[in-house]
């Protein structure tokens, strides 16, 4: 982990480099349209960033130092959402994209979120996606179209952190979503549970 990631409404990027520091920020370059940002990876309007440790822009730090830091493109555009744990997703306007040898597409349309659990087993494993095709999951091996007991739309989507004892038991992380009237699901694997928050507009949602 590289430090904490943040956008600033003015486009800036910036890289916390300590918990103590409050002034410790190292700005990495700036960008339009920031949609989500996870891990190093940054979605935006013009595609998919990753924050480096070599410089890729002319940027500097929050106290006028010198930079070390940037902002890579790794492809795509009109990123909506992304991904970091295990295989790095992407929801974009066009498709659903894994990252492997470049970004490979799983699935045509237009996605507005994605969300993949932690996993020590390699390849793509349990992940959600939500847009024109409804939520969709990821499990043994492919997606599939999941079914909600609620009629909204999902707009956000993340995955809590991996319960080890209850994983060697067969358990799961659970993951969490929001549709755009308000509704919050829950689910470990074994159906959805809900309740309405009656919150519009919700543009995310931060798993335990």
């Amino acid at each position: 982990d590289g430090g904490l990631l943040v956008a600033r409404e003015d486009g800036a990027i910036l890289r916390g480099e300590g918990e103590d520091d409050g002034n410790s920020w190292t700005e990495l370059g700036e960008l339009a349209d920031v949609r989500a940002i996870e891990g190093d990876f940054v979605a935006a309007e013009s595609g998919v960033y990753r924050a480096t440790s070599i410089a890729q822009n002319a940027t500097k730090t929050a106290d006028g130092g010198a930079s070390s830091a940037g902002l890579h493109h790794v492809g795509l555009d009109d990123a909506r959402d992304v991904s970091a744990a295990g295989v790095p997703l992407a929801a974009t306007g066009s498709g659903l994209y894994k990252l492997g040898n470049g970004w490979m597409k799983e699935r045509k349309g237009g996605f507005r979120a994605v969300s993949a659990a932690d996993g020590d087993a390699p390849g793509l494993g349990w992940a959600h996606a939500a847009g024109e095709l409804g939520l969709l999951v990821h499990e043994d091996g492919e997606w599939r179209k999941e079914e909600l007991p609620v009629a909204g739309e999902v707009v956000a989507l993340d995955h809590g952190e991996n319960d080890r004892a209850s994983e060697a038991e067969g358990g799961r992380s659970g993951v969490y979503a929001v549709t755009d009237d308000g509704t919050f699901l829950l689910s470990v694997g074994d159906g959805w549970n809900h309740q309405i928050l009656g919150l519009r507009g919700v543009t995310a949602v931060a798993a335990p």
